[in-house]
């Protein structure tokens, strides 16, 4: 028996579909263009920011209200460095300021909350730096206030 082999010739075939990947995006290519980027952090880059209320136990800030009303909004981590706050915030319910997140000082005026909530920061910023720590500036006009402030926040 002879076969009789046909022989096909595909090269037509593979010039048209050459002509169409280079001009026409596949469907893989036009899913992975509609689809967004996912966000890798290496160490140069910081991760996305992250923004919360100061509503809830477990809130990203406080309000700290002096005694001329005016409102320091601080970050929880910072207003935990002083020991008064930190009961007041994290007590078992004895404190209004659990509830609120908002912390009223009817003795401190804003000029001198200012310079504690700097005071926060420098700490958070510098307890456990390997580098020199820099002088906290206190100037001598607030300095006897500031004192007074301290010792009654425990920082």
């Amino acid at each position: 028996m002879k076969s009789s082999s046909r022989s096909i010739d595909f090269r037509p075939l593979f010039r048209d579909f050459d002509k169409m990947s280079q001009t026409q995006p596949t469907q893989q290519q036009q899913q992975q263009q509609q689809q967004p980027e996912a966000i890798v952090c290496d160490q140069d880059q910081q991760p996305p920011r992250e923004f919360g209320g100061i509503e809830g136990p477990n809130s990203k800030y406080v309000k700290l209200v002096s005694s001329d009303d005016h409102e320091f909004i601080i970050k929880r981590e910072l207003a935990l460095t002083s020991g008064t706050i930190r009961a007041m915030l994290s007590g078992p319910g004895v404190y209004q300021e659990n509830e609120s997140n908002v912390v009223y000082f009817r003795e401190i005026p804003s000029h001198v909350l200012q310079k504690v909530c700097q005071y926060f920061a420098y700490k958070v910023r510098y307890t456990h730096a390997a580098t020199e720590i820099p002088e906290f500036p206190i100037p001598p006009e607030v300095a006897l206030e500031l004192l007074m402030a301290a010792n009654f926040l425990d920082c």
